[in-house]
């Protein structure tokens, strides 16, 4: 902690530039749509421990592999239609799930490529480890040793702290148990990571704010409703608590992370989260707190002179109230009425969080407006997470575990939710009380 201590101490001597992010957040403004399928397959990588040799594409090895069937094989037309069935679409990585390491690092967009980035954060401190038993034939067990003769240990150094523990921690959780349905595992994972991805980003704006105490971030409420439910103005936890809790803070990540990236210019070190900078000031003596303060104030004002906003009356007291009041001052630089522009690159990183990252999350309501909602697919799989080995769980369990991933559900939502485990066939009813049923998973 005494690292991030001296980064405060010595904030004043930071250059003001513009604002710019590069840590904590998977999408920038204009970011384009998630390649979900490639970053799973890059986690695959993490978890088997292994990554393809960077010089090895996709065509170089669809070459190799001809030139081994076309030493085994003497008639070309049977090398051709060979090498159109396993190379064309997926169909290779549909033998062997080693195959889609090919897809780790293949070309991508950068929305894609933050997504990894933050992903290795979250596995930073546990990572399980997978291994499969490949039923190939012959030639797909030649293929096979092909790839492992391109394969290099998978590098998976993060540039940055876990700024959401619990999310990591469920995360890591989670992948480990689909780890051990392999066909599921395979089939779900780019739909567990486009779920967290979600649920990161979501709460990564509600916990924004909340950084002074030094703790880490917990699962705050954010109410959904089943994608096949009506939504009515009347129910308040899922207007009130829904999107609505939502969107403010939201709007306050971009501003809040580009003023982070002050503390973290030191790259001696991973980058840390706010938190865990004001627990650092908490922990520290009277001495260095009066030496972050001070350091802090002057960064402040020089900051607030070169954006042109207005005074203060009064300077902060503390090291931890001038550091809220350098985030004021990040906030404020956005807003409408002092830079127009700034304002606009904040409202491009709300649209991106509405249009890409919450886009199967979101949905208009008539005179409900924009509600959160889930839909059935996910809705199985959060369940069959949440159950996990377990072979049942009482619905209220079930409940507690949602939340704790940052899904909560009105009394309305859990009626909708037991109609549903009814349909699928996953729940047992002892009576009609939330208590008295259980709920199986579907795997």
């Amino acid at each position: 902690m005494e690292h991030l201590v001296d980064r405060l101490s010595n904030v004043d001597a930071e250059k003001i530039g513009s604002n710019k992010l590069t840590a904590y957040l998977p999408y920038r403004k204009g970011a384009k749509e998630f390649d979900f399928e490639s970053v799973a397959c890059v986690v695959l990588s993490w978890l088997m421990g292994k990554q393809v040799k960077r010089d090895l594409s996709m065509d170089a090895f669809e070459a190799k592999c001809s030139e081994y069937l076309e030493d085994r094989l003497s008639d070309t037309s049977v090398v051709e239609d060979l090498r159109k069935m396993y190379f064309s679409g997926d169909a290779l990585s549909r033998t062997a799930p080693e195959f889609m390491l090919l897809r780790a690092h293949s070309k991508t967009n950068a929305s894609t490529k933050h997504l990894v980035d933050l992903l290795k954060s979250f596995f930073d401190k546990s990572l399980p480890s997978v291994e499969f038993e490949s039923g190939t034939n012959f030639l797909e067990k030649g293929f096979l040793d092909l790839l492992k003769n391109e394969l290099r240990e998978a590098d998976i150094a993060a540039a940055e702290e876990c700024y959401l523990p619990f999310v990591a921690d469920n995360f890591v959780r989670d992948v480990a148990f689909l780890a051990g349905h392999s066909e599921y595992f395979l089939e779900q994972l780019p739909s567990c990571i486009e779920l967290y991805n979600f649920v990161y980003c979501s709460q990564l704006g509600l916990n924004i704010r909340n950084w002074t105490s030094g703790s880490p971030p917990s699962s705050k409420p954010l109410y959904f409703i089943l994608d096949t439910e009506k939504a009515s103005s009347e129910r308040v936890h899922v207007t009130k608590d829904g999107y609505r809790s939502l969107a403010g803070p939201m709007a306050d990540v971009f501003p809040i992370l580009s003023m982070l990236e002050y503390f973290n210019s030191d790259t001696d070190y991973p980058k840390a989260p706010l938190w865990s900078y004001a627990k650092a000031v908490h922990d520290s003596d009277d001495s260095n707190r009066a030496r972050v303060h001070k350091s802090l104030v002057e960064f402040s004002e020089e900051f607030r002179l070169d954006r042109k906003l207005p005074s203060v009356p009064a300077a902060p007291i503390d090291a931890i109230e001038a550091m809220k009041h350098l985030m004021s001052l990040g906030v404020k630089q956005f807003a409408k009425t002092v830079n127009e522009g700034r304002h606009r690159v904040q409202q491009q990183y709300m649209e991106v969080f509405d249009k890409e990252v919450a886009r199967n999350f979101l949905q208009s309501r008539g005179r409900a407006g924009r509600v959160l909602v889930i839909n059935q697919d996910f809705v199985l799989l959060l369940t069959n997470l949440a159950i996990g080995d377990r072979p049942s769980v009482r619905f209220q369990e079930l409940l507690k575990a949602f939340k704790e991933r940052g899904f909560y559900f009105d009394k309305g939502s859990q009626q909708a939710l037991i109609s549903f485990y009814e349909r699928v066939g996953n729940v047992d009813r002892m009576s009609d009380s939330g208590d008295a049923v259980y709920v199986r998973n579907t795997i």
